[in-house]
């Protein structure tokens, strides 16, 4: 064959080549960046409602609603959060939290939208933010929220087709957020996220240089021009710069009664190599030496592991640790949401979701200001242990008990098995001894059918206020007075220690 003739084919050949390439890549970076404006929605309106705080199509302009957390200040006002999950009712892709408060032991509710970015509207997205998972925690005055918070199109798990959290890390050693600009095929950015100069903060290279670029507060994003071009939590499609696309915990805190809510704060007690740690959602609490508790939890669904835990604070709220995961053995294979009490000798109890169908807690011991997990004790009560449940400490004639809410139900599924379901919701009333053995004192049903998540708070008059996921997207509100429960002169069943 002629050279001439060879050489023109092989030059054809390698331009068909370096063409398809190229398209390729165009395609590969269309992929990566979309110049199509993101819609932002309005945030909705506040409301004032009756005996209920979260009116579905009413407060937070959301349909729907999910995950309760209630708490009592010390003047008797109740402060309330749950997730709006607007026209659905899935785990992530545009979830906002509403906060609702009452001065009169819940006849009257004052609600708010506390969390929001509005991006892609106030309805379910897969490219959308999420705040999802509320947790209040209060010293009788301010109130802490802390929330798992998804950057835009990110959940726990790859389900309805919104990605999954990444393994990897968010921070760099010195506790500056890493950003991207190339829509994260890498993070060579930096931006300190715990110090703002006048409400701002600017964005460096990995070198230290300054971009030019600078955020507020709130995250949102401004260019050379102090124009806001964005929020660098957008979908990384849609940014200049975006974070890594793993869960954040975002925290605010309230010094109006749960009023308003400031500014946030990411905490920074994820590990590197951990795709999800988040929010237990419910109540925290300040045990009896100051020391602030909210209850957290680490998963990896790709290696089916999850484990509870929490973080803590010994300075009111400035600088937090993490716990270590609970323990686990042969009938608790995992554990996650979880809840925790304050026991009358100082230790901590935590009761925690899991696989045994039964009601379960650890206790921790605090030593040298690090806390220390003991073993696992299942009870004999039968319980949906796979959903969430409330747990309160209450005092009464001067005897103390522990109160835990949670679902019970059974159901027979098409292969004719029974099976644990959110049905039939119960609380059970154990009474505590001095070394803080539990024993069932009384059982009261709160509904036999739909019975999801729930939580509970002591009011200022020493009854019980709870909310409680009633169907799915649907949040009740109820109280119960401590005679309801039966917890004078009870007639004691069985005992745990």
């Amino acid at each position: 064959m002629n050279k001439k003739l060879v050489k023109k084919i092989c030059l054809s050949v390698l331009g068909v080549a370096i063409l398809a390439l190229a398209i390729t890549a165009i395609v590969f970076f269309a992929k990566l960046s979309d110049s199509s404006p993101l819609e932002i929605a309005d945030k909705p309106s506040e409301n004032i409602t009756a005996d209920q705080p979260f009116v579905q199509g009413v407060s937070g302009g959301s349909e729907n609603f999910r995950i309760p957390a209630i708490i009592t200040l010390d003047s008797g006002r109740l402060v309330a959060a749950v997730d709006a999950r607007y026209d659905q009712t899935q785990d992530g892709g545009g979830l906002d939290t509403v906060v609702a408060y009452s001065d009169d032991n819940g006849k009257t509710w004052n609600s708010y939208t506390a969390n929001f970015l509005g991006d892609n509207g106030n309805k379910y997205s897969t490219e959308s933010t999420a705040f999802i998972d509320p947790e209040l925690l209060t010293d009788g005055k301010n109130v802490w929220m802390m929330t798992t918070f998804y950057s835009g199109g990110v959940a726990l798990s790859d389900y309805t087709g919104l990605k999954a959290a990444v393994d990897k890390p968010a921070f760099d050693d010195d506790g500056m957020l890493l950003l991207s600009k190339n829509h994260g095929l890498s993070y060579k950015y930096k931006v300190d996220v715990e110090n703002f100069e006048n409400g701002y903060s600017s964005i460096l290279s990995i070198d230290g240089e300054d971009t030019g670029y600078k955020i507020d507060e709130y995250y949102f994003l401004y260019d050379e021009n102090s124009e806001k071009i964005g929020n660098i939590f957008y979908i990384k499609s849609k940014s200049v710069f975006s974070v890594v696309q793993t869960t954040f915990l975002y925290m605010t805190k309230s010094v109006d009664g749960g009023a308003s809510f400031g500014a946030p704060r990411l905490i920074n007690v994820k590990n590197a190599d951990e795709p999800f740690y988040g929010a237990a959602p419910g109540r925290g609490l300040v045990a009896s030496d100051g020391t602030m508790i909210l209850s957290a939890y680490f998963a990896n669904i790709k290696k089916g592991l999850q484990f509870s835990s929490f973080i803590y604070s010994n300075d009111g709220g400035e600088t937090w640790q993490r716990s270590d995961n609970l323990p686990f053995n042969e009938q608790c294979e995992y554990s996650g949401e979880n809840q925790i009490v304050e026991l009358p000798n100082g230790n901590l109890r935590c009761f925690f979701r899991n696989n045994s169908n039964r009601i379960t807690y650890v206790d921790a011991v605090k030593k040298d200001g690090k806390y220390t997990w003991g073993e696992i004790v299942i009870t004999d009560i039968e319980s949906t242990s796979s959903c969430m449940l409330s747990a309160v400490s209450v005092a009464k004639d001067g005897k103390n008990y522990i109160l835990v809410s949670c679902p019970t139900g059974t159901e027979t599924d098409d292969k004719g098995e029974t099976k644990h379901a959110r049905t039939d919701g119960k609380i059970f009333a154990f009474a505590l001894d001095e070394a803080g053995n539990m024993t069932l004192a009384n059982t009261t049903s709160v509904k036999k059918d739909a019975f999801l998540y729930s939580c509970m708070t002591v009011t200022k008059d020493g009854n019980i206020a709870m909310l409680y996921e009633s169907e799915v997207g649907e949040i009740t509100f109820a109280t119960y007075q401590l005679s309801d429960l039966s917890l004078i002169d009870v007639q004691f069943k069985s005992s745990y220690n």
